[in-house]
């Protein structure tokens, strides 16, 4: 490992150190389910304005988590999110429109 990759991992290491403590906050957050199932998946429109990383009014595939306020979504630049469920409408399409759109996602 060079000097490079080695200061790298050390920053990140130390930082992850300081979440665990509570002395940063984490610029992430995601979940997973203990049971091993997948998170129910579905389509959102974006009615925030508060984060830069997502356009309002655009349709989004996220991932609802039961019992969380938060929503998992891939932002524009395909970076993966956590946001809070009020950033976002869930709607209900067809079927086919649903299938035709998750194969384009």
């Amino acid at each position: 490992m060079n000097e490079e990759d080695f200061a790298s991992l050390k920053r990140g290491i130390v930082e992850v150190g300081l979440m665990m403590r509570g002395e940063l906050e984490p610029a992430r957050e995601f979940t997973y389910r203990a049971d091993g199932r997948k998170p129910l998946s579905a389509w959102a429109v974006c009615v925030s304005h508060e984060d830069d990383t997502l356009t309002p009014r655009k349709l989004y595939p996220v991932q609802l988590a039961e019992h969380t306020e938060r929503i998992g979504v891939i932002d524009d630049d395909g970076e993966a999110l956590f946001c809070p469920r009020e950033w976002f409408v869930l709607v209900t399409l067809p079927r086919e429109l649903e299938e035709t759109l998750a194969e384009v996602a």
